[in-house]
C-alpha cells in the first residue's frame, strides 16, 4: 500500500471561490456543468488493484470527495463526503456508459466524480466525468494520474514502480486569492475599471453560434451516445512542424490553433472567402492562474474565462488573423486579462447574493470552446517508467488522453487540445440534440485539414 497524504481535519467546511460558485449556478440538467476525460490504455486492468487505487488517489484530492453545503446561499461551503457507492462503472468493451438518474451530477447529494471502465483482453478505456466547480482539465489530469500511480504502486515492482508527488491540501485554502492582496488602493481602482470595461465590451458582443445540422432537436433515439468524443491525433513529425510552423511566426502553437479554429467555423457556417457578413465569431479559451506556489495543490478549479472575438467577414476572408490573436494571447497571460472574469462574477455575487439570470441565461456567450491542457505527461505530476515515451504503470500502458470541456446552450462544441509522446491530439465534443456524428465529423475534418494546409504552407493560417 502507498502512503496518502490525510484530508486536514480543520479544512472544511470551506467555502467556494466565486468562480466555482458561478459554475455551480451555470449547471443545468440539459447542459452539465461538467466535462470528460478519457484514458485509452494497453493492458488488461485487476480489478481489485484498480478499486483500491481509485479510493487512494481520492483520498489526494479533498474536493473531489467533497459536497455542497448550501444552506447559507450567499456562503456555500464544501464539506466532506464519502465515496459513492456507484463511483466506478465496470464493463465489457463496447457497453454504454450508463447513468443512475441522468448526466448531471447534483453536488448537494454526492461528490463531483463519476468513473466507467470498460475491459476487453488486452485494451481498456477509463472515462471519467468531472462537475467543473471540482476541478478543472489539470486538476483531473493530476488525480487520473494518480490513479495509475496508485495502481501501479500495487502492481509493479522494484524500479518500475511510480513515485508519487506529495500534495499539500492546505494550499487549497488559498485557490481563489491569485496575489490580490497585494494591491494597494490604486491597483484595486485600476482592477475595477478594467473589470468593468471588459464587461461592457464582452457584453456588447454578441456572437454567433454554429449552424446546427438539424436545426430541430434530433430525436433521442438517434443521438449518439455519451460522451460523443471524435479525435484526431497528428504524428509526432506533423506536430513537431506545427511547433516549428508557430515559432517561424512568432507564435505558440495555441495561437496557430485559435487562427484555424475561426476560418473552420466560418467554412462550416458556410461562410465563403470574401463574403462580408456581420456579427462576431467568439472562442471561449479557459486561462489557468495557477502560480508556482501552486504546483503541490490537489484537483481544484484554478482557471478563469478568457474570451476572443473576430468580425465574420474577417475569419472568412483574407486578413492575417495571427498577430492580433498572437498579441491578445499574450496579454492573456502576462497581464492575467482573464482575472477580469472573476472579478466582474465576484461583483455580481456580492450586489445579488448568487449570478444575476442574465449571466447564466441560455444565450450564446462563446461559438466554440479551445482548452489547451497541455503536456499530459507533465500535467500528471507523478513519476513513471516510460515506454516509448508512454506512461507505464504496473502492467499497463496510458495510450492516449481524449475528453472536451462543458457543452452550454448556443455553445455547441468544445475541444480539448493534448500533447502526449510527441504527439498532438484534438478532442471534440458536438451537442448531440443537434449534431449527428456526420456533422461532428465534417466539424474536425475542416479543422484538421486546415491545420495540415498550416504545416505544409506557412500560409495556412491566413488562408
Amino acid at each position: 500500500m502507498s502512503q496518502t497524504e490525510t484530508r486536514p481535519i480543520d479544512l472544511f467546511p470551506l467555502p467556494l471561490t466565486a468562480f466555482e460558485r458561478y459554475m455551480l449556478d451555470d449547471h443545468r440538467v440539459e447542459y452539465p456543468m461538467a466535462f470528460v476525460l478519457t484514458m485509452r490504455l494497453r493492458g488488461r486492468i485487476h480489478r481489485e488493484a484498480m478499486d483500491e487505487a481509485i479510493i487512494a488517489a481520492l483520498a489526494r484530492h479533498p474536493l473531489l470527495c467533497a459536497t455542497v453545503d448550501q444552506t447559507r446561499p450567499r456562503r456555500p461551503c464544501w464539506v466532506p463526503a464519502r465515496a459513492p457507492d456507484d463511483l466506478v462503472d465496470w464493463g465489457a468493451a463496447g457497453e454504454p456508459l450508463r447513468f443512475a438518474d441522468s448526466e448531471g451530477i447534483d453536488l448537494s447529494q454526492r461528490p463531483g466524480v463519476r468513473l466507467w471502465i470498460r475491459q476487453a483482453d488486452e485494451t481498456a478505456v477509463v472515462t471519467g466525468q468531472f462537475h467543473h466547480p471540482c476541478c478543472d482539465g489539470l486538476g483531473a489530469l493530476r488525480f487520473l494520474g494518480d490513479v495509475l500511480a496508485e495502481y501501479g504502486l500495487r502492481t509493479a515492482t522494484g524500479a518500475d514502480r511510480p513515485v508519487l508527488t506529495p500534495l499539500d491540501p492546505d494550499r487549497l485554502a488559498r485557490r481563489g486569492v491569485f496575489g490580490r492582496d497585494a494591491m494597494g488602493p490604486l491597483g484595486r481602482a485600476a482592477a475595477l475599471a478594467g473589470t468593468l470595461a471588459h464587461s461592457l465590451r464582452f457584453a456588447l458582443c454578441r456572437p454567433a453560434p454554429l449552424r446546427p445540422a438539424q436545426p430541430a432537436p434530433i430525436d433521442p433515439a438517434l443521438r449518439e451516445p455519451f460522451p460523443s468524443l471524435h479525435a484526431h491525433t497528428f504524428d509526432a513529425a506533423q506536430s513537431q512542424r506545427l511547433a516549428d510552423v508557430a515559432r517561424r511566426r512568432g507564435a505558440t502553437v495555441n495561437d496557430l490553433l485559435l487562427c484555424i479554429l475561426f476560418r473552420a467555423i466560418a467554412e462550416f457556417n458556410g461562410q465563403p472567402a470574401g463574403e462580408a457578413s456581420d456579427g462576431w465569431y467568439r472562442v471561449l479559451m479557459p486561462t489557468s492562474l495557477r502560480d508556482a506556489d501552486d504546483a503541490l495543490m490537489p484537483a481544484a478549479n484554478v482557471v478563469t474565462m478568457s474570451f476572443l472575438a473576430r468580425r465574420i467577414d474577417d475569419c472568412g476572408g483574407r486578413r492575417d488573423l495571427l498577430p492580433g490573436i498572437q498579441a491578445e494571447t499574450a496579454r492573456v497571460k502576462h497581464s492575467r486579462r482573464g482575472l477580469h472574469f472573476i472579478r466582474a462574477i465576484e461583483l455580481a455575487q456580492a450586489v445579488y447574493g448568487r449570478m444575476p439570470a442574465p449571466l447564466v441565461a441560455p444565450r450564446c456567450f462563446a461559438t466554440v470552446v479551445l482548452s489547451n491542457l497541455g503536456d499530459v505527461g507533465r500535467a500528471v505530476a507523478d513519476e513513471f517508467p516510460r515506454e516509448e515515451g508512454r506512461l507505464r504503470a504496473g502492467n499497463l500502458v496510458l495510450e492516449e488522453v481524449l475528453g472536451a470541456p462543458p457543452l452550454r446552450p448556443l455553445t455547441r462544441a468544445s475541444l480539448f487540445v493534448l500533447r502526449y509522446a510527441g504527439r498532438i491530439t484534438l478532442s471534440l465534443r458536438c451537442d448531440c440534440r443537434h449534431f449527428l456524428p456526420a456533422d461532428t465529423d465534417e466539424l474536425l475534418a475542416r479543422f484538421v485539414g486546415r491545420i495540415g494546409a498550416a504545416i505544409d504552407n506557412d500560409c495556412g493560417a491566413t488562408g
